[in-house]
């Protein structure tokens, strides 16, 4: 059984991109999250935008303190 490659192609592009998007900041959605939100734990903004925040963008909980992370 051979598979086309453009499917190959294709499923290999959509699982970047969501890999990507998983990554990539819920407010700006340009820049990677690096800044994890607590109370709530979430992984959720980057450094730019968590300087605007009061609220999670995720569960809408009240932050409380930010912790910058380093993903490798």
């Amino acid at each position: 059984m051979t598979i086309p490659s453009e499917t190959i192609n294709t499923k290999t592009t959509s699982m970047a991109e969501a890999a990507r998007s998983h990554h990539t900041c819920t407010t700006c959605k340009q820049r990677p999250k690096t800044m994890l939100l607590l109370p709530c734990s979430h992984l959720a903004a980057c450094e730019q935008c968590v300087a605007d925040m009061s609220c999670c963008p995720m569960c809408s909980r009240t932050v409380s303190c930010v912790i910058r992370t380093f993903i490798i």
